[in-house]
């Protein structure tokens, strides 16, 4: 029996997207792909002589090519550029310029970069940061600045810098505050980004400043002036869609044109054209950002396919919309915005149908356009749960109910501030007169919304969400499709099977008994994670960057400590510790190397036990887990950490000629002070005798680690992580005391 149509585009598009996620698991390089590339083709020639069939070597097509666009698109030529050297850069302003901070974004195209004997033409777009506010699109701009090659993911949950500007096309990031105007390049686009600003002037006339930051995020897409607390109110229920232009409301412009187009009696032909020419227009005057370009393709597909299909199959006009955005910007596939996108129309295609024959009458088999549109925002929801609580660490639970609200409402948002906008032009009394029922729409969306979000019951906060379980909830929902062909009792105990199985998983004993160790990639500085069944503790040395990014690392992660061990004592250390401590994410003890008023002030306001450490105290000693206090000299701790009556990591924090007192042997070694020549000596190295070295570093022009340290580890046959190569390190210890460690980035 047949449970799927052949559907071939989506197929190809399955498998371009299983050939872009291998590139990124495996981290891999042009040379590993190539021979990825010949096995398969191998492969593939072998299977279609033999065979002569084409769809599985369209397939494996299709995995090679995601793979080559992925690396394609990663791969910035920094050959010719010193890292940490201060370079002329000169650049045209390419894109609108986000003037919302206090330091302005210009992205630049066109870009050359000069060490004054020898100019070299980047082959990507640089994102420059300046306080100055008067640059504006074609003009050339030239500034000094040193090139910092951008950084992926170093925590887990930590913004992936680097995906992010690959996705604009940008190799990498600088900061000038001496920027200056070189001169200015007309394009033909500027006409565009100057009827942008024209439109923007008109919702500003005819708007009050309240309302306007919303109009115009939901018009234009200028979504940065929007105030922080209507966008987290917003986000809580599940509606920040609604403010940032998305296939909401380039649905509603399509359909509204498809209206007045009706009534001017044009063949079907022209009409269909004309539509599509027209969202291309206003695409081009939004600034065809990622978000407007991928809800444009989608319903211009979706157009086509009304066009010139007579079956109409949306699942495959969705694929060819995927597929399209894909090829042009692989990178997509890791941005939110494109898979909740993607993922709530694909929610709404397989659900809607479904839920609406549960809710319709029976008789008549229709259904109250009230009960149509909460089908849609049930399906919609339902999609959108499992990327909300992975990329945002919640779940809004109310959302079905605030879309029901909201999604109306904002019809008549774009509606009204698209025809004031255009009817100021001619008069800005009719213009406010139009823009009169926009922001009532508008107010009556923010006062709902607020007291939605204030209610206590609308968002649930969820953190670490495993990508497993989002990828149930999908199968789940597709299999409840009417694209998947099976009888209904079959239907419900797949579904019944794969929600069982994520329950059970997720429920089995022992599965949080690991310990975990993650050294922190903070920049200058330390920082460790220990995770052990439902206890959290930091070890850290609290410089200035240290404390920024362990407060960055536990809100994306939702961690409370229940102790802070501060193995450095000093001013910054201390007013490092005291930002932690303030942070929200502490609960517990505080351990420091030495005592300070300022830190025991703030404990006992947060009624926070202190203490100061003492050589050989036991700072933790429950359920097999042991951390044992080896040196407290020169105003530093050095650490054991015992799991299971093994010794698995000893924390240095003292050079080699401070170290005595410390020596025990374990299988992990935290090298002190970022590896320099006097972190380490060969009689100490052999008495701890470990497996696996971890170095705290960060990018620096002072050779750290010491050559001499790496030699001295690589003679030890010791393999040995860095923070500045390879991010966050997790050490893992299972119930046998095996230990994997895993670095953030492999390299080679």
């Amino acid at each position: 029996m047949r449970v799927l149509n052949k559907r071939y585009l989506t197929f190809f598009v399955f498998f371009l997207i299983a050939g872009i996620l291998l590139a990124y698991s495996l981290n891999m390089k042009a040379d590993k792909a190539f021979i990825f590339y010949a096995i398969l083709g191998a492969g593939a020639l072998v299977y279609f002589l033999a065979k002569r069939k084409i769809l599985i070597p369209l397939m494996l097509a299709a995995l090679c090519l995601g793979n080559i666009l992925f690396i394609g698109q990663m791969y910035t030529d920094f050959s010719k550029i010193r890292p940490h050297t201060e370079y002329t850069i000169t650049g045209r302003v390419c894109d609108y310029p986000d003037k919302s901070n206090p330091n302005a974004q210009y992205t630049l195209a066109d870009v050359e970069i000069s060490d004054g004997s020898e100019d070299t033409a980047f082959s990507k777009r640089v994102l420059l940061r300046t306080p100055d506010h008067s640059f504006e699109y074609g003009d050339i701009v030239t500034f000094r600045s040193a090139v910092y090659i951008p950084e992926g993911e170093t925590m887990p949950g930590a913004f992936n810098n680097r995906l992010y500007l690959a996705s604009r096309g940008i190799g990498f990031s600088a900061y000038s505050d001496t920027a200056q105007k070189t001169g200015y390049r007309f394009m033909p686009y500027g006409i565009f980004v100057r009827a942008r600003e024209a439109l923007e002037s008109n919702i500003e006339k005819t708007h009050s400043p309240g309302t306007a930051t919303i109009a115009k995020a939901m018009f234009l897409g200028i979504k940065n002036e929007i105030p922080e607390e209507i966008t987290a109110s917003f986000s809580s229920t599940g509606i920040a869609h609604i403010l940032a232009i998305s296939g909401l409301h380039i649905g509603i412009i399509a359909l509204l044109l498809n209206f007045l187009l009706k009534k001017t009696r044009m063949k079907r032909n022209a009409r269909f054209i004309l539509n599509i020419s027209l969202l291309i227009l206003y695409l081009s005057v939004t600034g065809f950002p990622v978000s407007v370009v991928r809800a444009g393709l989608m319903a211009s597909f979706l157009l086509i396919g009304r066009w010139k299909f007579a079956q109409r199959d949306s699942l495959v006009f969705l694929s060819a919309a995927m597929l399209a955005i894909l090829i042009a910007d692989p990178v997509q596939l890791f941005m939110p915005g494109f898979l909740l996108s993607f993922g709530t129309v694909f929610g709404i295609l397989c659900l809607y149908n479904p839920l609406r024959r549960i809710f319709q009458n029976k008789k008549t088999e229709s259904l109250h356009p009230a009960g149509e549109m909460l089908c849609v925002s049930v399906s919609a929801s339902a999609a959108s749960y499992p990327m909300t609580a992975y990329y945002f660490n919640n779940i809004a639970l109310i959302a079905p109910l605030a879309n029901f609200i909201a999604v109306p409402a904002a019809t008549f948002i774009v509606l009204f501030t698209g025809l004031s906008a255009l009817i100021t032009f001619i008069s800005v009394s009719a213009g406010k007169m139009i823009a009169a029922v926009s922001e009532s729409f508008i107010k009556f969306v923010v006062i709902s919304n607020g007291l939605i979000s204030r209610s206590g019951w609308g968002s649930e906060a969820i953190y670490r969400f495993p990508v497993w379980i989002g990828i149930s909830v999908f199968a789940a929902i597709f299999v409840a499709s009417d694209y998947f062909m099976a009888k209904i009792r079959i239907k419900a105990i797949i579904i019944a099977a794969l929600f069982g199985a994520a329950a059970l998983f997720a429920a089995l004993p022992g599965i949080n008994d690991n310990l975990t160790v993650t050294f922190l990639d903070v920049g200058y500085g330390e920082a460790l994670h220990i995770a052990y069944k439902d206890e959290n503790i930091l070890v850290t040395n609290a410089t200035e960057s240290a404390a920024y990014n362990v407060n960055s690392y536990s809100e994306r992660n939702g961690i409370n400590y229940d102790l802070l061990v501060l193995t450095e004592s000093g001013r910054t250390h201390y007013d490092g510790a005291l930002r932690i401590l303030k942070s929200g994410a502490f609960r517990g003890e505080a351990v420091l190397a030495a005592a300070s008023d300022d830190i025991a002030e703030t404990c006992r306001d947060m009624e926070i036990r202190m203490r100061e450490a003492g050589k050989y105290d036991k700072l933790y000693n429950k359920d097999g887990l042991e951390i044992t206090v080896l040196n407290t000299s020169y105003n530093a701790i050095s650490l054991l950490v015992s799991f299971r009556s093994e010794n698995v990591c000893l924390l240095s924090g003292h050079s080699a000629k401070r170290s005595e007192g410390m020596v025990e042997k374990a299988a992990v070694l935290r090298v002190a002070s970022e590896g320099n020549k006097t972190s380490l000596n060969p009689e100490i190295l052999r008495q701890i005798s470990p497996r696996y070295a971890v170095i705290s570093v960060n990018d620096n022009p002072y050779g750290l680690p010491d050559s001499g340290t790496m030699d001295l580890l690589s003679e030890e046959g010791i393999e040995v992580f860095r923070t500045d190569k390879n991010y966050s390190v997790i050490m893992t210890v299972d119930e046998n005391n095996e230990i994997t460690m895993r670095p953030m980035v492999n390299e080679d």
